[in-house]
């Protein structure tokens, strides 16, 4: 019995440390999206070009929803998630 015990638990946390990974490289995808959004506002403003463009949130929250929907995901946590990455750089 503990050699089951261990060896479950043993499983969860290799588990656990892949969900780790995982978390740090969202974290990072959304610390270089962020860097990017900010380099595109900056070059936007020196160029004078309208700041924000509600056609390319539409296209953005457009093509999330056809991939969430392919990978089996909830559409709409999908959008709420990205909802609020797309809107973090702004403030």
């Amino acid at each position: 019995k503990m050699r089951v015990f261990k060896k479950t638990w043993q499983l969860l946390k290799n588990l656990r440390l892949k969900i780790d990974e995982i978390d740090f490289k969202i974290l990072n995808l959304i610390s270089k999206r962020t860097k990017l959004v900010k380099k595109i506002k900056e070059y936007k403003k020196q160029k004078n070009f309208a700041g924000f463009d509600r056609n390319r949130e539409k296209e953005i929250y457009q093509k999330l929803e056809k991939s969430a929907k392919e990978k089996e995901l909830d559409e709409n946590f999908i959008k709420r998630l990205f909802r609020l990455i797309i809107e973090q750089p702004q403030k």
